[in-house]
């Protein structure tokens, strides 16, 4: 399946946003084999502080219950055939993620409209 370069997500309030939101930024950030660090090639954008501090949580947890093999299956299920990988492969790309993104906090582009239109105007 190959998905556009860019990808807008409109829903109502409970609708689960932020969990299809998650959902594409780790297959989009697991989805290069050898590159741990390809999630700084991506860009996610919401409108509230409270909601990028939100997703930026639930990807690390959501990346270190994928390496820990604790996620819901339904997820675990969902990357694996989206990557085209089996659960081992799985495994070793999010920790792998995981433990790059803990060390490169500051490389996780995961902000607001403002916070991202100030830092292009700066």
């Amino acid at each position: 399946m190959t998905y556009p370069s860019l990808l807008v997500l409109k829903a109502s309030a409970g609708s689960g946003k932020t969990y299809s939101l998650v959902f594409h930024y780790i297959r989009l950030a697991l989805s290069v084999p050898s590159n741990e660090a390809h999630y700084r090639h991506i860009l996610a954008i919401t409108f509230t502080n409270a909601a990028a501090g939100e997703m930026k949580e639930r990807v690390l947890r959501t990346l270190y219950e994928l390496s820990e093999s604790t996620a819901k299956p339904e997820l675990s299920a969902d990357l694996q055939q989206a990557l085209n990988i089996d659960g081992p492969e799985l495994i070793r790309r999010a920790g792998n993620t995981f433990r790059h993104m803990l060390h490169n906090y500051s490389m996780l582009s995961i902000s607001t409209i403002d916070s991202f239109n100030q830092r292009i105007l700066r």
